[in-house]
């Protein structure tokens, strides 16, 4: 497998497959990799419930002791797209770990079905040793070029 990086565009990437069966290793790689994230972010998200539950609480009596109408000071910095948190609240950090978790269990899906229709093919073709060229975004599959059929 050669990866050749493409900027511009979001992210795309150009990956190169002596065959079928590396590309299908690569997609079970990437599966177990996000899983593996998924489970580790599982246990952050839950560690962190019981301090969110407490923070809600205590927040909903401070807005009812205070003006609803005071300006609230931020959570995050933002320096040119990038959101910066410092101790964040327990609240804010629960939203960037369950959006993150999310995103990866959407690509996993996906990375599940593209797996099962190179599968698929695979079985059709047979073991040929065809080149296989694959572009990436995002971490996905969107195109797969066959070489030399």
């Amino acid at each position: 497998m050669e990866s050749a990086s493409q900027a511009g565009g979001g992210d795309i990437d150009i990956v190169y497959f002596k065959n079928l069966r590396e590309l299908i290793s690569y997609l079970d790689q990437l599966i177990m990799d996000n899983q593996r994230k998924a489970e580790a972010i599982n246990k952050d998200i839950e560690a962190l419930k019981s301090r969110v539950d407490k923070f809600q609480a205590l927040q909903r009596i401070i807005e009812e002791l205070i003006e609803k109408n005071k300006e609230v000071l931020p959570t995050a910095i933002e320096l040119t797209g990038l959101k910066i948190y410092i101790d964040p609240r327990p609240t804010d950090e629960y939203d960037i770990l369950k959006e993150g978790l999310d995103a990866i269990m959407d690509r996993n899906s996906v990375l599940k079905k593209v797996r099962d229709v190179v599968d698929i093919l695979q079985s059709k073709v047979g073991q040929s040793d065809t080149m296989v060229v694959v572009e990436m975004r995002n971490g996905v599959p969107t195109k797969i070029v066959f070489r030399g059929w």
